[in-house]
């Protein structure tokens, strides 16, 4: 098998291995009760496989939002812009259903889904090193820098939550945070790859 194909592979792996994390993201979600997850699950496994059909990235970039979406409910528990919103319910006059839907989503608040979120992320990151590698490389030692790549992106991803729980002794908000372990992430496998 050439690099071109076994690099395709590894991206498709990274792909369904994100998708199910994402899926498990899903289930500790208030949308797991309102949306039965089977048909999901299966559009979720296919769509890199269509992907790969049409001569793309299987991890492609659309497949990405989708992934890290997935986690929007658990986001919405702590989120005030959403007891807001419900609150409004209430002002019209739908207080059974504004009740309804903060029961179930109250049952979920406090779920931590940053691991998952953070594992999805490095997973997309490096399958579009990967990918880019090809066309880099032509082909040639392509995997030999992947492996350099993979290395160094795993060890940023091991140490980002140790670097993180010290930085938020600072104060600093979670959004510059996690802005900024993407780019730390993205620097150094640029560095890597060069």
């Amino acid at each position: 098998m050439n690099e071109k194909m076994t690099i395709t592979v590894i991206n498709l792996f990274l792909a369904e291995m994100a998708t199910i994390v994402g899926l498990q993201v899903y289930l500790k979600s208030p949308f797991a009760v309102f949306y039965n997850s089977d048909v999901l699950t299966m559009g979720l496994l296919l769509a890199p496989l269509l992907f790969l059909v049409q001569k793309r990235n299987p991890f492609d970039f659309i497949y990405f939002p989708i992934l890290i979406s997935l986690g929007l409910g658990n986001l919405l528990t702590d989120s005030k812009s959403f007891h807001s919103l419900l609150d409004s319910f209430y002002a019209f006059g739908y207080t059974s259903q504004a009740q309804n839907i903060n029961s179930i989503f109250s049952m979920y608040s406090g779920v931590d889904i940053f691991n998952e979120l953070l594992l999805i992320t490095w997973l997309f990151i490096l399958s579009q090193i990967f990918w880019n590698l090809i066309d880099k490389t032509k082909g040639k030692d392509a995997l030999t820098q992947g492996s350099y790549v993979f290395a160094i992106t795993f060890l940023l991803f091991l140490t980002y939550p140790l670097i993180l729980n010290n930085i938020a002794l600072l104060n600093y908000p979670l959004l510059f945070m996690g802005v900024g372990g993407v780019l730390l992430l993205i620097a150094g496998s640029y560095i890597l790859s060069r």
